[in-house]
């Protein structure tokens, strides 16, 4: 006589068990994450990120040193240009060769075209990974339909309008129409050499306050925006020209700001071009000089 074989029927937990145990997993997981150690964040008066490697921090310094050399010896060339008009061509051919050529031997140029005997070449490969560590694709050849695709993007028209409002802006300080309307006003030249240092001093304020403030709270399109209003406002106040003595004075000295947000500008091009290295080049190239042209040619007309 034969029974029939019963079939163990599998247990399943009650939807209650099954959430709770979900539940555990759960806060066991969020325990993990949280147990885990987040990347801290740089701090704007820092001037390495935490993170960085004494590699990284040797990279950045010697970058940042052949930077400083470079600015100085442009500068010293300039003034050695605007010094004396008559020996102007002599002064700047002798030292635009020497610097050239200087720049040619150090200037690393990009990090995945690298030949400069300034840096070795395990510099290099750190250098080149930063760069992939932020997304920043090497460059490509530049092509018709590249150059197309970048011209019918918004980046390139926003930000060389940028470029050339602030160059006018800055060229209301920077072109002598303070000094011109204080001379018309009879002030002495000890006088008008002391006035319009103001300008450049505001230059240097606004610069180190948008910087800081930019670091701290990445507000970079606020500070251009508000900047922009400013400038805005002491270009209608001259328009007017029949204001106060002193709205005039502010105003002059109002459109230094100018000048001091330019390089929040040129960092915010370089971080919404970031993905593509021709469309920041032609992006980069454009601004300054379609700035720089406007802002030396406009006042002669």
């Amino acid at each position: 006589m034969s029974y029939p074989i019963e079939k163990a029927t599998p247990t399943t937990d009650s939807p209650q068990e099954t959430s709770d145990v979900e539940r555990c997993k759960s806060n066991e997981k969020n325990s993990e994450q949280s147990q885990q150690p987040t990347a801290e964040r740089q701090k704007w008066y820092q001037w390495f990120a935490p993170t960085d490697t004494p590699a990284e921090r040797r990279l950045i310094l010697k970058l940042d040193g052949l930077i400083i050399v470079f600015l100085f010896l442009a500068h010293w060339a300039k003034v050695l240009d605007s010094s004396a008009t008559s020996t102007a061509y002599v002064s700047g051919f002798a030292c635009t060769i020497p610097i050239a050529f200087l720049g040619l031997c150090l200037l690393p140029s990009t990090p995945d075209r690298c030949n400069s005997r300034y840096l070795t070449q395990d510099e290099i490969r750190l250098a080149q990974e930063r760069m992939a560590a932020e997304h920043r694709e090497p460059r490509q050849p530049f092509t018709i339909p590249r150059i197309i695709t970048i011209l019918k993007g918004w980046r390139i028209w926003i930000l060389v309008g940028f470029a050339f409002f602030f160059s006018q802006a800055d060229g209301v300080s920077s072109n002598s129409g303070l000094s011109l309307w204080l001379k018309a006003e009879n002030y002495s030249v000890e006088s008008i050499n002391t006035i319009t240092t103001v300008s450049p001093a505001v230059t240097i304020v606004a610069s180190i306050v948008c910087g800081v403030i930019s670091d701290i709270y990445d507000a970079k399109v606020s500070l251009i925006a508000i900047t922009a209003l400013l400038n805005i406002f002491a270009c209608l106040v001259l328009a007017i020209w029949n204001v106060p003595v002193g709205l005039k004075f502010f105003a002059f000295f109002l459109s230094g700001t100018a000048d001091g947000i330019a390089a929040i500008i040129y960092a915010w091009a370089n971080e919404i071009c970031a993905r593509s290295a021709e469309e920041r080049a032609l992006v980069i190239s454009a601004m300054n000089t379609i700035g720089n042209t406007f802002g030396a040619w406009i006042p002669l007309l």
